[in-house]
C-alpha cells in the first residue's frame, strides 16, 4: 500500500469531480510552504480515515445482526430439541448448520 504525505505536492495524476486518474504514476515534487494548509489537510485526512473506519464497523455490525437474525430460529429449534433430550435431532441440526 502506497502511503501519501499530507501536505505534499505531487505530479503525474489528474483529478476531476468524477474521480482520479494516474495515481500510480504520481510522484512527490515538494512540500507545501504554508504550515496552516498542511495542518488543515492532515486534519481532513485523519477525519476521512476515522469516517472510513466507522463505516466499516457499522457494516460489520449490520452483517453480524443479519446473521443473528438468521440464526435465531435455528437456536430456538436447537433449544427445543435439547429440552426434549433429542440428541439425534440436535446433532443433525448441528451438522446441518456447520
Amino acid at each position: 500500500k502506497r502511503r501519501w504525505v499530507v501536505g505534499g505536492i505531487y505530479s503525474g495524476a489528474s483529478f476531476s469531480d468524477n474521480g482520479a486518474k494516474g495515481l500510480d504514476d504520481a510522484h512527490y515534487v515538494k512540500a507545501w510552504e504554508v504550515q496552516g494548509d498542511k495542518i488543515e489537510w492532515q486534519a481532513k485526512s485523519e477525519q476521512a480515515e476515522a469516517l472510513a473506519r466507522s463505516e466499516k464497523l457499522e457494516a460489520d455490525d449490520r452483517k453480524r445482526n443479519e446473521l443473528e437474525d438468521l440464526m435465531l430460529p435455528i437456536r430456538k429449534q436447537y433449544g427445543a430439541l435439547t429440552k426434549r433430550r433429542d440428541r439425534a435431532g440436535a446433532a443433525a441440526l448441528e451438522e446441518a448448520v456447520l
